[in-house]
């Protein structure tokens, strides 16, 4: 079984990582990004942190995560 690691920021978007990577200040990230994938990932509504963690964690919809 392959292993994945997911990494999520919170707040974080590619507009300000990649503006951070093309000035070489995450050198890491760019590493990360050179030998992996990304993807954009739609929020619950409301897009809020701990719905959306949640939401993602048990992949639950925005709804159902809310009751826990």
């Amino acid at each position: 079984m392959s292993k994945v690691w997911v990494i999520g920021l919170d707040g974080g978007t590619f507009r300000v990582i990649d503006y951070l990577v093309g000035r070489g200040e995450l050198p890491n990230f760019a590493e990360f990004l050179a030998r992996g994938s990304r993807a954009k990932l739609n929020s619950t509504i409301p897009p809020l942190t701990p719905t959306a963690w949640s939401s993602f964690f048990y992949r639950l919809k925005s709804r159902q995560a809310r009751r826990r």
